[in-house]
């Protein structure tokens, strides 16, 4: 998959912390290559090294078949969005660091 532009990354983040808000729960790495947000969820800081980008889509889609009481809320994603987070998820590895 093609990773995102660097306009579109700032609009997926967007996404991800305001609408969703994913660094609530997940650490992440900002766009200033900095870790930061929450510690309930798993970090996401390394997701790129880590993950793949099948099971980053399945997870987002449907968290509770993979784990059944877990506090992942269950978005309503149409299939673009559920693209694009899983690009900016996956664009996020601790070699970017700064």
């Amino acid at each position: 998959a093609e990773p995102l532009s660097k306009g579109n990354r700032a609009k997926v983040k967007i996404l991800f912390e305001r609408n969703y808000g994913c660094s609530a729960c997940h650490e992440t790495i900002n766009l200033a290559g900095k870790v930061h947000g929450g510690v309930s969820g798993p970090s996401l800081a390394d997701a790129g090294n880590r993950l793949t980008a099948g099971w980053v889509s399945q997870w987002l889609k449907d968290p509770k078949m993979f784990q059944k009481k877990g506090r992942m809320p269950a978005f309503k994603l149409d299939d673009e969005t559920a693209a694009q987070l899983v690009k900016y998820i996956l664009s996020m590895k601790k070699e970017t660091l700064k």
